[in-house]
């Protein structure tokens, strides 16, 4: 699975395929290296927040389920009738 980082790397090699210049192409090189990290790292927080959503919308299903097996609703109430 391609993810953040992995876009990351094709996008700047892509890049310094098609740098003219030796310059540019360093320059590419340098940015790549020095950013990369930040990317993995904000990759595994969006993987990591992604399982936290997903683990909230499964507590609140089961919540859901729970409370609707005990759940009355008043207008089954034979009042006035």
């Amino acid at each position: 699975m391609a993810g953040l980082a992995d876009m990351f790397d094709l996008v700047m090699e892509d890049a310094e395929t098609v740098a003219q210049r030796d310059e540019v192409s360093s320059a590419l090189r340098a940015y790549k290296e020095e950013y990369a990290p930040a990317l993995v790292e904000m990759q595994e927080h969006g993987l990591q927040l992604a399982n936290n959503i997903q683990a909230g919308a499964s507590r609140t299903a089961l919540n859901d389920l729970e409370a609707a097996e005990e759940y009355k609703t008043p207008w089954d109430l034979d009042v006035n009738f």
